[in-house]
């Protein structure tokens, strides 16, 4: 047991970012300072455009893979190796969207390679019902896993709405299986979302949203001088760093 006064607070963060795909997403992780990127769904060349010069680590665990299950287990092995490397100080994991496929493919490869059967003696080929609660956990590792390396993380997921049959609002969660696209944001100690809105003249408006909207999975921060809505429309990432940085070093 020990007392409050030793408590000492984690002076990183971890940031699920949500948005649809060409929100900004990539330029925002690409903001932060030393990154290293887990390239799952192969959309480096965005974050390469925009770093324009700066220095940046990755690994893209889908190449050279034979089998897809494969992927889930390398990509943990590059993710190890970026936590133990004192030169990255932000961990990138793009996107949990593309790496939740990749990991129910593990999750079957393992019934398989276990011969499992179900209770007919009939040989499991196919996720189960107790592979989601799983594939929730195995995120919640992960993400704990890469929190203790005092480094800032950054995984990156598009969200799809569902309407409620009794309101017809529109529910959104997280573009992943299973209970953890309900319940993953937890394990963060920040849910951003990434805006793209139209506007007058073909023009697009980008924002980043922090605090809660109705139209976004649950959103909320632990920076509390942090705006509830960022302006980074034109903006290059060491801009949207500068408009970060004071926040987050508060």
């Amino acid at each position: 047991m020990k007392a409050s006064t030793e408590f000492k607070p984690d002076a990183s963060l971890s940031i699920l970012l949500v948005g649809d795909p060409k929100s900004g997403k990539t330029c925002v992780a690409a903001s932060f300072p030393a990154p290293y990127f887990l390239d799952v769904d192969g959309n480096l060349a965005s974050a390469h455009r925009v770093l324009a010069g700066k220095p940046y680590w990755f690994d893209t665990p889908t190449k050279d893979v034979v089998e897809a299950s494969q992927v889930w287990k390398k990509s943990l092995e590059c993710l190890l190796t970026a936590k133990a490397d004192p030169k990255i100080q932000t961990i990138v994991v793009d996107s949990l969207s593309l790496l939740s496929g990749f990991a129910c493919e593990w999750l079957i490869s393992e019934h398989i390679r276990m011969g499992d059967s179900d209770k007919n003696g009939k040989k499991i080929v196919a996720m189960t019902i107790p592979d989601y609660g799983t594939l929730l956990e195995m995120f919640r590792r992960l993400v704990f896993g890469l929190r203790q390396a005092n480094k800032y993380v950054i995984v990156t997921s598009h969200q799809q709405g569902n309407k409620d049959e009794v309101t017809g609002a529109i529910k959104y969660a997280l573009a992943i299986p299973g209970q953890a696209k309900d319940s993953l944001g937890g394990a963060f100690s920040d849910v951003w979302a990434c805006v793209a809105t139209p506007i007058a003249q073909g023009k697009v408006k980008y924002t980043i949203r922090t605090r809660p909207t109705g139209f976004h999975v649950a959103l909320g921060t632990s920076i509390r001088t942090l705006d509830n809505e960022l302006d980074i429309t034109d903006k290059t990432p060491a801009q949207i760093w500068s408009l970060l940085e004071p926040k987050l070093k508060a």
